[in-house]
Formats: C-alpha cells, sequence, structure tokens
C-alpha cells in the first residue's frame, strides 16, 4: 500500500530473460543513474545513439512519392496501340476513296499532261488542292474526338466508377496536343493522297485520256506477293510458338503479334487471290456467282480495302473480348480464385485468438456443424492495396503472413520457380533465401501491374524497425481473391513485424448454403474488431470488373473501327454500282431482270464481308491464344455473337448501298456506254 508499483526484488538480468522475453523483445525499462545525467545530457547521449528507424520513424524519398501519385499503370500506350488499327482503317478508307475521286478525273489528268504541266506541277497542284478538303475534316474530327473521349470519362465517372477507384476523372485539353494531332492527321492525309496520285501520274498522258486502266497483276510481281504472304505466315507461326514457351506476359504480347502478322498475311494472300481471278476472268462467266467473283477483282484495290478495315475492326473487337474476366462458377474448387474459400473476413482491429470453429459453432453459430467450418487465418502488415481498386502506385503493398502448409493444394498458380516443381508452390515460403531476402507469393495482376515487378524478381520493403529488406517473388497466382498484397510465410512475418499482434484477415471454407449464416455469425461474434465480410464469389468480382470496363473501352475502340469498315463496305458498293451503271444498264437491256442484278452485286459483296470477317476472327482466336489454353477462360459464346451482328450489320449496310445505287431509271448510263 505504501510503495505502490516501484519493485519488490531484484532478480538477475539473464534470469528476467529467460522467465518474460518476447517477440517484441527484453526490456521495457530503461534506469539511468542520477549523477551525470542531467537532462540536457541525457537528451544528446540518446538522441546519438538511437536510430530515427528505431523510434518508428520511416524516410521516404520524395521521388517515391511522386511515382506513387503517377498511377499503377499507364494505359496510354496501350490505348494508342489498339488506336493504331482505327487509324489505319480510316486511312485505308480514305486510300480507297482518294482513288475513286481520281480516277474520275483521269481525263483532266491526261489533258493537264498532255498540255505541258509536268508531274512535279500536277502533284503540287492537287496535293494543294486537297488540303483545302483535308482541313475542314481535320477541323471536324478533333471536336469529334473531344466528345468521343467525354464520354469515355462520363461512362468512368458514372457507370463504370468502380473502374477509377471511386475517384472523379477530370477532362482536361491541351492545345499542344490539339495542334499535334491536327497535323499529324493532314499530314497522313496528304501522304496517303500524293501515293495515289503519283502512282496515276506515271501513266501516259494516253492512257489517262481513255481512262485506261490496268486490270491484272504482273506474275512477277505476284511472286513477290505470294513470297509475302508466306513470310508474314511464318512470321505469325514463329511468334505463336516462341509464345508458347514464354512467361505469361510475353506470351500475350507474342500471340498478339502472331494474330497481328497473321491478319496481314491473309490480306496479303485474298489481295494475290483477287489478282489470280483476274487473270484468269478472260473466261466468259455462265453463272451470276462467277460473275460476282470477277467482279470483285476488278477493283481489287477497293475490295481489299474494304476486307482490311473490317477485319482489323473484328481482330480488334473479338481478340480483345477473349479476355474478359467471368465469374467463377464454384467457388468451392480449390483450384479456383477463390482457393475454395467462400468467405473473406478482415478486422479493422487485429484478433489476438484465432476464430475457432468450435467456438464459432458454440458462441455464434449453433446452427452450422462445427466440422462445416475450416478457417484459415492471416497476419497484415500494411494498409496499402496493391490492386486494380487503388489507382496510385504502392510502395508498400500489405503483406499478409501465413502458415504455408494451410493453403496447400489451394488455387491455381500461374507462374512459380522450377524449384517447385516437386512440390507445392507454397512450401516456396519456407525456403531459405539469405538473411536480407523473403520468399513471397502473389496475385499476377498485383505483382505485374501494380508492383511492376516479375517472377523472380525482388521488392525493397522495410520492416517496422525501419530496416531494408528484399521480398523475392517465388510464385504467381492467377486471378486469385488474394490479390492487393503478397504473400510471406509467418515465421518470417513475427520476424519482420513482430509488434504486429494477431490476425487481420480470415480465409473461410464453409458449404454455400451456409455462407450467408457463417458470414453474419462472424461479423456479429467479432462486431467489436470491426469484423467485415463479403463472399469471395463477390470480391472477385470486383477485380474482374475493373478489368472488364478497360476491356469495354478497348472494344469500343475496336468497334469504331468496325463502323468505319461497315460504312466502308457500303460505300464500295455505291463505287461500284456508280463505275459500271453503263454495264449494269446494258444488262438490263439484254433481259437481265432487276433482282438478278441485286442478288449479283449481294453476292459480291457479301463475299467481302465473308473474307472480312473470316481474316479478323481467325487472326483474332490466335492473338488469344493464352485464353484458349484456360479451359473455359474463352468466351466462345459472346464471341459468336459479336461476329453475328457484324455480319448482319454489314449485309444491313451492303442492302442499304444496293437499293439505293439501283434505284431510278438506267437509260442514261445505257446512253452513255
Amino acid at each position: 500500500q505504501k510503495y505502490k508499483g516501484s519493485p519488490k526484488a531484484f532478480i538477475a538480468m539473464k534470469t528476467a530473460r529467460q522467465l518474460w522475453s518476447s517477440r517484441f523483445g527484453t526490456i521495457t525499462a530503461i534506469r539511468f543513474p542520477a549523477e551525470g545525467n542531467d537532462s540536457k545530457t541525457l537528451t544528446k547521449r540518446i538522441l546519438s545513439a538511437v536510430e530515427p528507424a528505431d523510434a518508428g520513424f520511416t524516410i521516404l524519398e520524395t521521388g517515391s512519392v511522386q511515382t506513387a501519385a503517377a498511377g499503377t499503370t499507364d494505359f496510354s500506350g496501350l490505348v494508342t496501340g489498339l488506336s493504331f488499327f482505327l487509324i489505319a482503317a480510316a486511312l485505308i478508307l480514305a486510300g480507297m476513296v482518294y482513288s475513286f475521286a481520281l480516277q474520275r478525273r483521269l481525263s483532266q489528268l491526261g489533258i493537264l499532261s498532255a498540255a505541258g504541266f509536268t508531274q512535279g506541277q500536277l502533284f503540287v497542284v492537287f496535293v494543294l488542292e486537297h488540303g483545302l478538303v483535308v482541313l475542314p475534316a481535320v477541323l471536324l474530327g478533333i471536336p469529334a474526338g473531344m466528345i468521343f473521349t467525354k464520354l469515355i470519362l462520363v461512362g468512368l465517372n458514372s457507370i463504370w466508377a468502380s473502374a477509377a477507384g471511386g475517384l472523379q476523372i477530370l477532362f482536361s485539353v491541351r492545345f499542344q496536343t490539339l495542334l499535334l494531332t491536327a497535323l499529324i492527321s493532314i499530314v497522313l492525309a496528304l501522304i496517303i493522297f500524293g501515293w495515289k496520285l503519283r502512282g496515276f501520274l506515271r501513266r501516259p498522258a494516253v492512257e489517262l485520256l481513255n481512262s485506261c486502266q490496268t486490270m491484272a497483276l504482273p506474275r512477277s510481281r505476284a511472286g513477290r506477293v505470294q513470297i509475302a504472304a508466306i513470310v508474314l505466315m511464318l512470321a505469325a507461326g514463329g511468334l505463336a510458338l516462341y509464345g508458347t514457351k514464354a512467361a505469361s506476359r510475353q506470351a500475350a504480347m507474342m500471340f498478339f503479334a502472331a494474330g497481328a502478322c497473321l491478319l496481314a498475311g491473309l490480306t496479303v494472300l485474298l489481295y494475290w487471290r483477287l489478282a489470280s481471278t483476274s487473270r484468269s476472268s478472260r473466261n466468259p462467266a455462265m453463272s451470276l456467282l462467277r460473275l460476282a467473283l470477277n467482279n470483285a477483282s476488278r477493283r481489287k484495290g477497293r475490295s481489299l480495302a474494304v476486307v482490311t478495315a473490317l477485319a482489323m475492326g473484328v481482330f480488334v473487337v473479338v481478340s480483345v473480348s477473349g479476355f474478359q474476366k467471368t465469374a467463377i462458377n464454384d467457388p468451392t474448387r480449390k483450384d479456383s480464385g477463390s482457393g475454395g474459400f467462400t468467405i473473406w473476413a478482415q478486422s479493422s482491429i487485429p484478433v489476438g485468438r484465432k476464430p475457432d470453429a468450435v467456438f464459432l459453432h458454440e458462441e455464434a453459430l449453433p446452427s452450422v456443424p462445427a466440422e462445416a467450418i475450416q478457417i484459415v487465418s492471416l497476419r497484415q502488415y500494411s494498409e496499402e492495396e496493391a490492386s486494380c481498386l487503388n489507382l496510385a502506385r504502392t510502395q508498400r503493398p500489405i503483406v499478409w503472413g501465413v502458415m504455408p502448409e494451410q493453403l496447400a493444394g489451394r488455387f491455381h498458380f500461374k507462374a512459380v520457380q522450377d524449384s517447385a516443381a516437386s512440390g507445392d508452390p507454397f512450401e516456396l515460403l519456407n525456403q531459405d533465401l539469405g538473411p536480407d531476402v523473403v520468399p513471397a507469393i502473389g496475385d499476377y495482376a498485383t505483382v505485374y501491374w501494380s508492383l511492376h515487378k516479375r517472377l523472380g524478381e525482388q521488392l525493397d520493403y522495410l520492416d517496422q524497425d525501419g530496416r531494408l529488406f528484399h521480398l523475392h517473388i517465388v510464385g504467381l497466382l492467377d486471378n486469385s481473391s488474394l490479390q492487393g498484397g503478397l504473400l510471406i510465410s509467418e515465421k518470417q512475418f513475427l520476424k519482420r513485424f513482430r509488434s504486429q499482434a494477431g490476425w487481420n484477415v480470415f480465409l473461410v471454407q464453409t458449404p454455400l448454403e451456409h455462407v450467408d449464416t457463417v458470414a453474419h455469425g462472424l461479423t456479429r461474434a467479432y462486431e467489436s474488431y470491426g469484423m467485415e465480410t463479403i463472399p469471395t464469389v463477390q470480391r472477385l468480382a470486383r477485380f474482374s470488373e475493373v478489368e472488364n470496363t478497360y476491356i469495354a473501352i478497348f472494344m469500343a475502340l475496336g468497334s469504331l473501327g468496325l463502323l468505319l469498315g461497315s460504312v466502308g463496305l457500303g460505300l464500295v458498293v455505291l463505287l461500284n454500282v456508280l463505275d459500271r451503271a453503263g454495264e449494269l444498264a446494258m444488262m438490263r437491256a439484254m433481259g437481265f431482270e432487276k433482282k438478278a442484278l441485286l442478288r449479283m452485286i449481294l453476292i459480291e459483296h457479301a463475299g467481302l464481308l465473308a473474307a472480312g470477317l473470316i481474316c479478323g476472327v481467325i487472326s483474332a482466336i490466335v492473338a488469344a491464344g493464352p485464353q484458349l489454353s484456360q479451359a473455359g477462360k474463352f468466351p466462345w459464346l459472346m464471341m459468336a455473337g459479336l461476329v453475328a451482328a457484324m455480319a448482319v450489320s454489314g449485309l444491313v449496310w451492303v442492302g442499304f448501298a444496293v437499293n439505293a445505287a439501283l434505284r431510278g431509271e438506267l437509260l442514261e448510263p445505257l446512253r452513255n456506254e
């Protein structure tokens, strides 16, 4: 009563350490003699001996803060890459329109050439003339692009808000960017026009005056075209073969490149086929089908332009759609993304005692048998989630400590180190890699996209004392519920973060019929710890929703290319019918019914539509090779629906163009024939 909490006994330090030492340390207080230790002197001595990290201070470089603010992944490069197909499709269709416009003025070119104008003078005059047309088109296109971007941002701030992590994304325009876009657009348009114009200017004036055009491809050039097609297809095969043996990210890139090469090879092969048909078209066509095929080869440049534009749109839409994430069908499967766990539970305050199935059954879940509940507890350090739900680039991702044997046989690994071939991959967490190297396992999306690391690389990390150690990536999980952090062994966790008492994350395995009951019981039993529960299916769906949103944006870009191809197909129908108005009038005069002519033109251009769809789909399937290798992950049904919708859209445009072109009397074209 008199001396309160003052020491009652003194024992040897060695004995005290044996009795009361813990993972938090051995010393609870330090006593300094009063003599020679005034406050000022003692403060100076302590500050000179104690490191900032010992007092819980963490020193960060300003560069790391700027890196975090930069975001996890810059998608501008990916969007630009996919936009390349849209830009290419637009340039191809522009070239087709330029060719038609110049063909209408061949006689004018012939007269000017015969009058003494040089090729250089004609080139400059016509390019400048075309520049006056391109300029207003660019001035209209830039606001249209801004509107499209604004609509995307409206979607990200509303229906796709989860993909932006709840942040409001603002629309910002830089004058320099608009000016650069305008200049690039004008230059590209003039280059395409100049290239087409130069081809016509090389012809003799007599040929231009007669509007004569070469129908067939020279045999020597046809051989080069065949060689180019073979080289492109061999390149596609080589890239795909290399992709089967490469790491996951490299494999995706190799297969996408293989699909692009195959697409180019198929279009070149189609060009050769059209040229071959053109050479053999001297024989009379004895059917509408044969006549339609011959007509398609007459303007092989136009036909190829439409097929290429359609194929590019189909390629982007179908290949990107193959990476759509779908919900897992059975979360109780141990090899699924849930690892067999049906509930993810997380507390705000660490729980000092592991949740026990028997305890839960007796205290909170009497209706659920104890044997129907299995819980794996994880210790947690840091609050920086390294997943697609966090737009900032994480510097210190969440670290979970787990007993590796409790996760044995669970989850599906995308890649592991070779040393795991003989045992369970989670056993790699127990291996000794050195005094300052800790083996870690993470989800592929977290490691690659958020942390920008790969299998076998290391992530620098600070323990609770501010001392540096290295997390060595020894395994990558495939689309798992453990996105957002890295797993290490509990032994290593307690060594590095000894002050983190208790467990924060709990993976619960229970039959589907008990999920709601167990989740409610956990929340009620540990409400004082701030326990929150979510079914693992919903947790995975949140991650997938973000990825699917970006994929939807990329598909929108591909859809624009597809729209260009469909409109281009209708435009080709109009141009071809206008070119052949006299021929069609002659066929009508010879007794062909209008329905027969309609059927012939439909067959001709439906063939181009089919060729574009087939080339695009085959190439897209090759590009989606990594998805095809995983059973049940490629959305075949959705792909079939997309292709069917594309086919219907193309046929509608063709039918509309045919009816518009053949409407009215053909007497005037017959007089001009």
